[in-house]
């Protein structure tokens, strides 16, 4: 048995083909079929709007006219949730890191409530004591994630103009930095709540962040933090808005995980605009990237059900590590290397395979 076939016994809420289908469409790959509301009658809450860069995604499921594609049930989810990595430090799931010469960096935590949103205050009496303490710790961890990721697109789009890119997406990098801003004050809020103390972000390092301008080191960081991590952390989003409750968490997070898939399309545009004007070399590294992608993904040894604790954890917005890789792994193999052979494809001139696993070799 593969990789593929063993991560297909797994159950998960997450309809993979339906984000699939929903950046393909973004490639102009292949219209946009089956991927707007719901359609399938073991799926429960409200359908949305189809998605686009400028919209929300497809197929939303849980509160508001929003809402994360291609999930079972209602609820919401975060920016893919927090992981949790065996009882120890919350991580938070991929996103788009603040890179610089491969490290991620990240301001550090103070006692400040600068940084807070007023209108979000869930309700943490549910919660019992340890398991909010873990959580205020889970959603520091993801609100300084946010707060970089206010760099990263800041940078993105000085990248962007250096390059010669369009005005769209200089103008979709520019909303995503506004994004992630709100995205932080969410994030630094709901850590507020939960720890019954403020927290918010102290200085963040920027020196080196501009050393890397030309096409490919923008390419590469894109596929890396874009193409690859927030359209993973759009899917964990979609798998996490199952077991979210509390209602101002479900608004949060809903607007998180639908501005998380947009910032995913934007960076697969990006790659687009930059292959049709770079050369056979670009092209190589593109490939590259995403077969190292694909080829970090191991055969998963845990079991798929989830145990107690797990389930505590994702009621406010924490991802279990097991939970993170599956989805991850699913998510690469199903998700991002269909839609790189797409793109390679496309680019190439050969027929884009739907669902292939094989990256075309340029």
């Amino acid at each position: 048995m593969n990789i593929a076939d063993t991560l297909s016994t797994m159950r998960l809420h997450t309809r993979f083909d339906r984000w699939t289908a929903l950046l393909l469409a973004t490639l102009g790959a292949t219209p946009l079929i089956d991927c707007g509301g719901r359609t399938t009658a073991d799926e429960t809450g409200p359908g949305g709007a189809g998605g686009d860069d400028s919209g929300g995604a497809a197929g939303t499921g849980g509160g508001g006219s929003g809402g994360v594609i291609g999930t079972g049930g209602g609820g919401s989810g975060g920016s893919g949730g927090i992981i949790v990595r065996d009882g120890g430090p919350p991580t938070p799931t991929p996103g788009r890191p603040f890179l610089i010469e491969g490290s991620a960096r990240q301001a550090p935590a103070c006692g400040s409530d600068a940084w807070r949103d007023g209108t979000i205050t869930p309700c943490t009496e549910p919660f019992g004591t340890a398991l909010r303490r873990r959580l205020a710790e889970a959603w520091t961890q993801v609100a300084l994630l946010e707060h970089a990721s206010i760099a990263a697109f800041a940078r993105f789009t000085l990248q962007l103009l250096a390059v010669g890119a369009p005005a769209d997406l200089v103008e979709a990098s520019n909303r995503a930095t506004a994004d992630e801003t709100a995205h932080a004050r969410l994030a630094f809020s709901i850590a507020s709540a939960f720890g019954d103390k403020p927290v918010g972000p102290g200085p963040l390092a920027v020196d080196g962040a501009l050393d890397a301008t030309s096409l490919r080191d923008v390419v590469v960081a894109t596929i890396r933090e874009g193409c690859i991590g927030e359209t993973v952390s759009a899917v964990q989003a979609a798998e996490a808005l199952s077991y979210v409750t509390d209602p101002a968490l479900r608004q949060a997070l809903t607007k998180i995980a639908d501005d998380e898939t947009r910032h995913a399309q934007l960076a697969w545009r990006f790659v687009q605009w930059a292959l049709e004007r770079g050369d056979a070399k670009l092209k190589n590294a593109v490939r590259d990237e995403f077969a190292r992608a694909k080829a970090s993904i191991a055969t998963p040894t845990s079991s798929p059900e989830l145990d107690a604790d797990e389930l505590d954890l994702l009621t406010g917005g924490a991802m279990p590590t097991r939970l993170a890789d599956r989805i991850h792994a699913e998510c690469v193999l199903r998700v991002i290397v269909p839609c790189a052979d797409a793109l390679l494809a496309r680019d190439t001139g050969r027929p884009a395979a739907r669902t292939g696993t094989e990256l075309p070799r340029v």
